[in-house]
């Protein structure tokens, strides 16, 4: 018999038939998968009790490996989180375990995430990899003066093949893809080495 009140066999059971189902069913099992963890990681690790509880019951099966599970709990915390500050974005978040784990792991501060929830920037299709984008700071053109791009394009190098002239006409076609990207030409210099 175990001490936790969880680690029985209608919990094991809950996370059988949860998974799977519906948005629903996988949003109460990545919570679920949360509390689990919260009450049995114990210095970076599933405490013994836990580990015994997800092998008798054939839970690899269901939710994958522990590092697996992990990423289910990892889910879950960011949903309880969402809870808290802005349920009512609930319906809108991504359905995938892949995505709501990376929007755990970027550790939005309340304000950023509350902002990302009601601007809409956090939808159901939003992907692990654009959970990567929103987490690159925002560069507000508005305010940036210069922008130092360092090429070291000589002969030391590339060799002769690499003639000054030739390096003058790739910053010229790097002007223009700059200037395609809402950088102006005159921001951009070519200092050549003396």
């Amino acid at each position: 018999m175990t001490s936790d009140t969880l680690l029985n066999d209608s919990t094991a059971a809950r996370l059988k038939t949860l998974h799977g189902n519906s948005k629903n069913a996988a949003f109460d099992l990545f919570k679920l998968a949360h509390e689990l963890r919260d009450r049995h990681m114990v210095d970076g690790d599933y405490d013994e009790e836990f580990k015994g509880w997800y092998e008798e019951n054939g839970l690899k099966a269901v939710c994958g490996k522990l590092p697996n599970f992990t990423k289910k709990a990892f889910a879950g915390s960011f949903l309880k989180r969402v809870e808290v500050l802005r349920p009512e974005a609930f319906s809108s978040l991504p359905e995938s375990q892949s995505a709501l784990y990376a929007l755990a792991c970027a550790k939005f501060d309340d304000s950023v995430l509350i902002d990302h929830l009601t601007n809409g920037r956090i939808t159901q299709s939003l992907t692990a990899a654009g959970v990567r984008k929103l987490t690159r700071p925002v560069l507000n053109s508005t305010k940036v003066r210069t922008v130092d791009i360092r090429l070291r394009l000589d002969e030391t190098m590339f060799g002769d093949k690499w003639s000054r002239d030739f390096i003058a006409e790739f910053i010229e076609e790097l002007k223009d893809f700059l200037a395609d990207k809402g950088v102006p030409a005159d921001l951009v210099r070519y200092s050549p080495r003396k």
